[in-house]
């Protein structure tokens, strides 16, 4: 007895392809991968990138707006 299967094709441009069936096209993604010490690391560095830049934006453009808008 064959056991009939309903499957997708998907070419893509650079001639790689998958197959697709229906029981694979739900997504399901398993939240604990993202708990990986290395995710916290690349989250600290754009927190810490976007404080500096805050920093800086203040110090360089904040600040002497301020002094000359004083005179």
């Amino acid at each position: 007895m064959a056991i009939e299967r309903k499957v997708s094709v998907v070419v893509y441009g650079s001639g790689t392809f998958i197959l697709v069936s229906p029981e694979n096209t739900r997504m399901t993604v398993d939240l604990s991968e993202f708990k990986h010490s290395s995710w916290i690391t690349a989250g600290g560095t754009v927190v810490g990138y976007l404080l500096i830049l805050a920093v800086l934006t203040v110090a360089l453009f904040v600040i002497p707006w301020l002094v000359f808008a004083a005179l």
